[in-house]
Parts: structure tokens; C-alpha cells; sequence
């Protein structure tokens, strides 16, 4: 699970890099988290995180449900011992048709 945990972060980072999205995403384990932000590396503080931005993430969230995925609006996700494989790959997809849109070109923070 954890290992699952580390690659979908770093597809992630991936995806979000390919199309220009300033964004930080950390994992631990199999909880990661995404930053929208334009900072260099992610929030270590809590006044850092205040200045991610909020609001876009929860965008994000409703972008996805969208497209037949549940996010927590909430920044902290976490995969369970039943997402698979063909579950991130979804997420991913998914992440890149948000991109692809044109979504986070206005991150502020």
C-alpha cells in the first residue's frame, strides 16, 4: 500500500508537471497531499500551508468527481489496502483530463 502510496505521488507530480500546474505533492506511506502552489518545495508550516491554495484544491476535488472520482475536498487523502493498481491508473487519467483542460494555470500562492 505504501509503495502504491509513493508511485501515484510521483505520477502525480508527473501529470501535473507535464502540463505546467504549479503544485507540491507529498506522501507518506500511503497518505499524500497535494499543494497548489507556485513555492519551490511544500509547506513545512502551518503558515506555509495557510499560503497553498485552498481554494483551488477543492476545485480540483469537484474537477474529478466530475469525472467519476471521490476526493475529499479536504487537502489529505489516503489509499486503503482495496485501491488497486487500475485505481490510480483511473486517478491519473482523471488528473490528466483536469490538466488537459486547463485547470491550475491560476495558482496564486
Amino acid at each position: 500500500m505504501n509503495e502504491l502510496g509513493r508511485k501515484l505521488a510521483a505520477e502525480m507530480r508527473t501529470e501535473f508537471a507535464r502540463y505546467g500546474v504549479p503544485v507540491q505533492v507529498t506522501v507518506v506511506g500511503s497518505m499524500f497531499r497535494i499543494f497548489f502552489t507556485r513555492e519551490a518545495t511544500a509547506p513545512q508550516t502551518y503558515r506555509e500551508n495557510r499560503l497553498a491554495d485552498q481554494t483551488l484544491f477543492v476545485r480540483f476535488s469537484e474537477e474529478l468527481f466530475d469525472r467519476g472520482i471521490f476526493m475529499s475536498p479536504r487537502p489529505k487523502s489516503f489509499l486503503s489496502a482495496v485501491h488497486t493498481d487500475a485505481d490510480v491508473a483511473m486517478l491519473l487519467e482523471a488528473t490528466s483530463a483536469v490538466c488537459a483542460a486547463g485547470f491550475g494555470q491560476e495558482v496564486h500562492a
